[in-house]
């Protein structure tokens, strides 16, 4: 086995090991997601119920001011029945109070309504808050274990960069830049012995000729059939 050849294997063997290591720290990402998805459903009931109470606030300034506009025309329209001299004017006067005051009636039990309504929106609001709250206390100690998870896996990551980083130097820069282009193309094992003449990972046939290059010289080289790097055991 050449020099080249012990090292881009264990180089690969190294990039195995970083793929483990990422692998585990991948694995933390549903874990984060559940959290976060439990946290999401908390806060949008409380976003609901701000929005509903929003809603029924602008609703509630919306009566008061029409019952005050109409308390104020049913004050002008009493004076001005005190003021009118025939029966005919008085009955209109008194047929156009009595729309007005139903109305008024009408306006106000809304807004009764809308006040009663409010103070239970209020109390929806104040739980969902408290909700989002009981949440956040529950998720502290997961949160804590994960970022504790996090910092030991990406601390044996940058180990494992660097050990990376020193066997790579031990390739042959034009032997590494080809296994890094079918490295990231395949995201898996890149480096292949031949078995019984064949590629070992798609079992394409190498020409004899190459198998013997291969078998002498120590050469690596490219699997025509699925493009990964081969090498001759023997």
């Amino acid at each position: 086995m050449t020099p080249d050849l012990s090292a881009l294997l264990a180089l690969q063997e190294q990039d195995e090991a970083i793929d483990a290591i990422q692998s585990k720290l991948d694995e933390l990402s549903p874990r984060v997601a559940e959290l976060e998805r439990r946290l999401r459903e908390a806060a949008d009931g409380v976003e609901r119920a701000r929005s509903g109470l929003t809603a029924e606030e602008q609703r509630q300034a919306f009566l008061r001011d029409k019952v005050s506009e109409h308390k104020e025309v049913l004050e002008r329209n009493q004076a001005h029945l005190d003021q009118v001299k025939t029966m005919r004017a008085a009955t209109a006067a008194v047929t156009q109070l009595e729309q007005i005051r139903r109305v008024l009636a009408d306006e106000e039990s809304d807004l009764a309504a809308v006040t009663r309504r409010l103070t239970e929106m209020r109390a929806t609001l104040e739980a969902a808050i408290a909700a989002v709250t009981v949440v956040e206390a529950e998720q502290a100690g997961a949160r804590a274990q994960i970022e504790e998870e996090r910092a030991v896996i990406t601390a044996e990551l940058d180990a494992a960069g660097a050990d990376r980083a020193t066997r790579a130097a031990l390739v042959s820069r034009a032997i590494v830049a080809k296994y890094e282009r079918i490295r990231i193309k395949r995201r898996r094992r890149t480096v292949f012995p031949l078995n019984g003449g064949a590629c070992s990972s798609c079992d394409t046939a190498i020409p004899v000729q190459r198998r013997y290059t291969m078998q002498n010289t120590g050469s690596i080289e490219m699997c025509e059939g699925c493009g990964v790097l081969l090498y001759a055991t023997n």
